[in-house]
């Protein structure tokens, strides 16, 4: 089988059962400490590990899995569920509409805030192909199967879409399946200066006057530093930044985000503003 790269194992000494508790068992918090920890344990002195990274999300409803465990939901019958690319073409159709209060920018300010607060890590990336045919299926793999054609769909002769599903949190625990949180879910801009000691957040300082780093843009303004890669690469970003070949003057950047703030132009120009302000903070 071919080999597939995989995270460091974020707790060196396999503190696994730690995300689940509310207090650390192997930390001491200090209310004296100058600056805060990076992975925003400590935060709430009662409860250090409240607002940390690495954490379970927090359900706002109880879970409906088709088993009561992991197994994807179903019809109340026990049949499957409408394909979902059908659902999202029957249900919200890509229609030119027009919003004569807001624009895009409303949608990428909300983007930028969410990046911020959640960042639930998919298991193994897009390193697992889950649209293979036979018995190879790997066991983490959802795919969206013979999903109808549509222009989009019909130019690359797609009929499956690759879904894997995210990693399971609650791994020292019985109970139905729960989600983590990578991110820091407090409005902190761990996006912006790095939210866990995974992704080399040290790169991302100059260690002078507590700034960060940045590179020049075409008209002299600072702007996101480029990424050198793979020294740069997110640990946590199994799917790498690569500028594509037939446009060599492309290039990725590197944030505390890892690869989610090269998503978009837009979403750059919140990591470019953010990142402004913080220099001088």
């Amino acid at each position: 089988m071919p080999s597939i790269e995989i995270p460091s194992n974020p707790w060196s000494n396999q503190k696994y059962c730690d995300i689940e508790k509310s207090d650390s068992d192997y930390i001491s918090c200090n209310p004296n400490y100058k600056y805060r920890r990076i992975d925003g344990k400590c935060n709430n002195p009662l409860h250090s590990n409240w607002g940390s990274s690495f954490h379970c999300h927090r359900r706002l409803l109880p879970p409906d899995y088709a088993d009561g465990i992991e197994i994807p939901r179903k019809a109340s019958d026990g049949s499957e569920l409408p394909n979902p690319r059908l659902l999202t073409q029957v249900l919200m159709p890509d229609l030119p509409l027009d919003d004569p209060k807001r624009t895009s920018m409303h949608m990428i300010f909300g983007q930028f805030i969410v990046h911020d607060t959640f960042k639930t890590l998919q298991y193994l990336g897009l390193a697992i192909n889950c649209c293979t045919r036979g018995s190879q299926v790997h066991p983490e793999c959802i795919p969206i199967d013979n999903i109808p054609t549509d222009t989009l769909t019909a130019r690359f002769n797609q009929r499956c879409i690759n879904s894997v599903r995210s990693t399971a949190c609650n791994t020292c625990s019985l109970g139905p399946r729960n989600q983590m949180n990578a991110a820091t879910p407090t409005l902190d801009l761990s996006h912006v200066y790095g939210g866990n000691l995974m992704n080399n957040s040290y790169l991302l300082r100059t260690f002078t006057g507590g700034r960060l780093r940045g590179s020049a843009a075409a008209d002299g303004s600072t702007i996101l530093p480029v990424a050198e890669l793979p020294r740069d690469q997110d640990s946590l970003d199994l799917t790498q930044c690569r500028p594509p070949q037939e446009r060599p003057w492309l290039t990725c950047f590197h944030s505390g985000d890892g690869i989610r703030s090269n998503q978009n132009p837009l979403v750059q120009w919140g990591f470019t503003l953010a990142r402004a302000e913080a220099c001088w903070l």
